[in-house]
């Protein structure tokens, strides 16, 4: 999947020409910062498990109700201190938000997605490559006219899953509507630049 430098690099070029065109566009930066620790403990064995995420996502305002935007995500889980889990998300996404009241933003999100992950095991390594495309209806609610506190629900999801490992090599397609809570994310999004 080589393409989504290009993809990467050709969105940030169209969100650097809107700027251009309008000096009144409003960047955002935002994104989310995770950490967890599990103990699984038994009668023979104890086990530690430790997990932390970091996904910034960075943004310009087309229009006061249309944002387009990059988002980068890396998650890895610990066991012991051996590492077990590593996930690398890179996605592009269009923002529409339809606002309610003065301090409540109705948004609809939408954009491709691509997924690396990589299990490490004690004896292998198995990679699992996916391309999504979601759907995230949400809200935004506002902190102050610059910082906002978003929540989204990915709900509608169509996913290509590629996985190659010693074991097994197999490829699968879904298209799915998700009503699973895991699906929520909350996250803190900061506008600058464009007028107040």
């Amino acid at each position: 999947m080589k393409i989504y430098p290009s993809l990467f690099l050709m969105t940030t070029l169209i969100m650097l020409h809107f700027n251009s065109l309008n000096a009144q566009s409003k960047f955002l930066v935002g994104g989310s910062l995770s950490f967890s620790q599990n103990k699984f403990k038994s009668s023979t064995v104890e086990n530690i498990q430790k997990s932390q995420s970091i996904s910034p996502e960075f943004g310009i305002s087309i229009k006061s109700t249309f944002l387009l935007g990059l988002r980068f995500s890396h998650f890895q889980t610990k066991t012991n201190g051996d590492l077990n889990l590593r996930n690398q998300y890179y996605g592009i996404f269009a923002r529409y938000r339809h606002p309610i009241g003065n301090k409540f933003n109705f948004i609809g999100e939408f954009g491709p997605s691509y997924n690396r992950q990589k299990t490490f095991g004690s004896n292998n390594k198995d990679e699992i490559k996916s391309f999504l495309l979601r759907l995230s209806p949400g809200f935004e609610f506002k902190l102050s006219k610059r910082w906002l506190i978003i929540t989204k629900w990915g709900l509608f999801e169509y996913r290509k899953l590629i996985e190659r490992s010693p074991s097994s090599d197999q490829d699968a397609t879904s298209l799915g509507f998700n009503l699973d809570a895991r699906n929520l994310s909350f996250g803190l999004n900061f506008y600058f630049g464009g007028k107040e």
